[in-house]
């Protein structure tokens, strides 16, 4: 190509334009590969494990998601200075988080208590197995249930009866109040 009709051909404000949607459609590509597909297997933006909104919730909305997945949700009751915030995932995971009154439901921090109900095939035998590793406490529980906590996760504890249909998740803030709260008998069924 001749030096001037290069120069001509760049200079051209169709080279510019034809450029510029070419650059647009590779970052919109770009923008899809990395967050839309990334998320289908990482579980948000409509992935497989998407969750719906988050909504502000009660104890009888609790019954009815009870009734609607046809297994026990768990929570704390009610709690003084709190409201309930309840995350519901296309898997069948419920979070129940205990936010401040004055913080919006959706807050991002992992600020709040919140019990996860997760529906899971031998829940009491992930435990029992769990609590076997090295790194772990557990606890015993009444009517035969078991509480673990790992080492490498004191935020969190699970609970588990023989029998059940789900382990739950207790999240505290702080580390040492995860296991007190799921050993203390109040984590119960909604309802």
């Amino acid at each position: 190509m001749n030096e001037s009709l290069r120069i001509r051909l760049c200079g051209s404000p169709v080279f510019w334009f034809t450029l510029g949607a070419i650059i647009a459609i590779a970052a919109a590509l770009l923008v899809y590969l990395l967050i839309i597909e990334d998320g289908e297997e990482a579980g948000t933006a409509g992935g497989p494990n998407a969750s719906l909104a988050p909504v502000e919730g009660s104890e009888e909305d609790l019954v009815a998601l009870t009734e609607e997945l046809g297994y026990p949700i768990y929570w704390v009751g009610e709690q003084q200075g709190t409201k309930i915030e309840i995350i519901t995932f296309s898997d069948g995971q419920v979070y129940v988080r205990y936010l401040g009154e004055d913080d919006p439901i959706g807050d991002p921090r992992p600020d709040f208590m919140t019990v996860g109900t997760y529906p899971v095939d031998d829940p009491y035998g992930e435990l029992l197995e769990l609590s076997q590793q090295r790194g772990t406490t557990e606890e015993y529980l009444e009517e035969g249930g078991i509480a673990v906590q790992a080492e490498d996760s004191p935020n969190s504890a699970y609970l588990a009866w023989p029998g059940g249909d789900v382990q739950i998740e207790v999240y505290s803030p702080q580390p040492e109040e995860a296991l007190r709260i799921a050993t203390a008998g109040d984590v119960v069924p909604a309802g």
